[in-house]
């Protein structure tokens, strides 16, 4: 899958920045939060990557671990306060997509906070 920045290689990258704030809801992401959007990676100093690199197995056990617990939570089989707060103030379509089947099909979902 193409990001939006891989599909217009020749666009500055203010250019692209401006086509990903294009993108977002009007309303935001999330309800009371504004979102600022860079016209390039945010570069991490190589250590602090190594580190990262190193704990991927246990965070994306962890990633799993949460996203179980929040779609058995939206399917009324864990406590309803677990979506309901992952929930809150997100665009009901984003809300809608998270809780897709074809995203649960991938293993992946919207990330939520």
């Amino acid at each position: 899958m193409q990001t939006i920045a891989q599909k217009i290689p020749s666009e500055s990258a203010a250019e692209r920045a401006r086509l990903v704030r294009g993108q977002m809801p009007r309303e935001g992401l999330f309800a009371g939060h504004d979102w600022r959007v860079s016209p390039g990676p945010f570069r991490l100093p190589g250590h602090i990557a190594k580190d990262l690199e190193t704990l991927g197995r246990v965070l994306l056990q962890f990633y799993r671990a949460v996203n179980l617990l929040y779609r058995k939570s939206a399917e009324g089989k864990q406590p309803a306060w677990i979506a309901g707060w992952l929930d809150q103030g997100k665009p009901s379509e984003l809300v809608a997509l998270q809780r897709s089947s074809r995203l649960q099909a991938r293993g992946a979902a919207c990330d939520s906070p």
